[in-house]
């Protein structure tokens, strides 16, 4: 008699959990009926949550539902759920529980820019068919990022993607960006489409001196929001994140962390004596999850553990002045190369 009362019981909870699990979940699409356990759906694996892909047709990647074949990827817009890029139904190619899907039509929402939300965030969401007219629940959309998978500016003709963030940056008649720098400030200029995960970010670039403490370089890991730290009054408009990779014509680079508009380490001065005072310079920086490798004219110079910041991800030019007399930064061109999967 117990042994009967303990099956009804296990039969019991069974039902409970089971009308729980199919319950759960959001609407089907419209005349596509509903799944049968929601547990069994399929769920997403790549991209995966806020993950960035670099082609506009990614493949994308999830679980497979029973022995199912045919599946539906639905992709919106990440801010405005209103705006359905596509829904795609096709037949995946399925092997040891994992499905992978294609579809033939591109992501036109474009990459992520600077100040404009819009652009370049994406929401993803897969469903399986399960008969004639009959698909299961959608799910949780996953929220992913299209990005840049770098770029290369010569500035022989124009700075397209480049804007002013304080400063002018002028082109000049030999194909180059110049900057004269304002007295007490870092002016900087960013490349407007976001760079993320592991990439190397390379500029040939040249300093004119008056005062040796003058310094130039590059930014990365950065918002692009100019701020005047309280802490130091003589230090205006830097970013209010961004790591800077800068250089001195006496032959001595630095690195600056600001994060959240404090100046929070880096490394300080260091000798590196590849440094052609006055000269072209290239300046290489590769970064590996959150260790970045300086290079200056192909010679190592610096090594550093950078603090992983979100909502960054744009890369900059960047020059400081304590001199009333003008000092030049010139910059022939600037590459970026990122690590895709």
């Amino acid at each position: 008699m117990s042994r009967f009362r303990f099956v009804v019981s296990a039969l019991a909870v069974l039902m409970i959990l089971t009308l729980s699990f199919t319950s759960a979940g959001a609407q089907a699409l419209a005349d596509e009926g509903i799944g049968v356990n929601v547990l069994d759906d399929p769920a997403p694996i790549y991209p995966d949550l806020w993950e960035s892909v670099f082609t506009k047709t990614p493949t994308f990647r999830f679980t497979q539902y029973n022995d199912v074949t045919k599946y539906c990827i639905t992709v919106r817009n990440g801010y405005d759920e209103n705006i359905v890029y596509y829904t795609y139904k096709g037949t995946a190619t399925c092997w040891d529980g994992e499905c992978k899907l294609t579809p033939d039509i591109a992501l036109t929402g474009g990459v992520v820019t600077y100040l404009n939300d819009t652009k370049g965030y994406y929401q993803w969401t897969v469903q399986a068919k399960e008969g004639p007219g009959i698909w299961t629940p959608v799910q949780t959309f996953v929220d992913f990022m299209l990005g840049t998978s770098g770029f290369s500016s010569s500035f022989n003709v124009n700075k397209n993607n480049w804007v002013d963030a304080n400063g002018e940056w002028l082109l000049t008649t030999k194909g180059q960006l110049k900057n004269s720098g304002i007295t007490g400030e870092y002016t900087s200029a960013l490349f407007k489409k976001r760079i993320n995960d592991n990439f190397t970010y390379t500029i040939m670039m040249k300093l004119k001196s008056v005062d040796a403490r003058h310094f130039g370089g590059l930014i990365f890991n950065g918002n692009g929001l100019l701020y005047n730290p309280v802490s130091y009054p003589t230090e205006k408009n830097v970013w209010y994140h961004g790591i800077y990779v800068v250089y001195r014509n006496d032959q001595k680079a630095a690195i600056f962390v600001w994060q959240g508009g404090a100046n929070t380490g880096g490394l300080p001065w260091t000798t590196c004596s590849s440094i052609v005072p006055g000269g072209w310079n290239e300046i290489e920086v590769t970064t590996e999850v959150d260790t970045m490798y300086v290079k200056i004219n192909d010679t190592p110079c610096l090594t550093f553990t950078h603090p992983m910041v979100e909502e960054t991800g744009y890369v900059g030019l960047t020059q400081y002045r304590y001199s009333a007399e003008t000092e030049k930064m010139l910059v022939d061109w600037a590459t970026l190369e990122v690590d895709t999967p």
